[in-house]
């Protein structure tokens, strides 16, 4: 841990679109789960963000105007077309 700093660095993949959420499991166990689309892209974000909050396209189209971006770039990301 640096001095004066927390230590922590976190990694943030934020999109937009539609997921499935739902408790899966039964009374003796359940977990609460998401699936979609979605959910992989920002897991695919998060593990390229390196300390950094990334965003998808259908996310900062709405934002920009309200958002300061800072470098927007495109980028693969595995099992994505764009």
């Amino acid at each position: 841990i640096r001095e004066g700093g927390s230590g922590i660095i976190s990694s943030i993949g934020v999109t937009t679109g539609r997921t499935y959420c739902a408790l899966v499991g039964n009374t003796t166990r359940a977990e609460y789960a998401c699936v979609g689309s979605s959910v992989n892209m920002s897991a695919r974000l998060m593990g390229k963000a390196r300390g950094r909050v990334l965003v998808d396209e259908h996310t900062y189209k709405p934002c920009k105007d309200r958002i300061t971006f800072l470098n927007p770039e495109h980028m693969m990301l595995k099992g994505f077309d764009t």
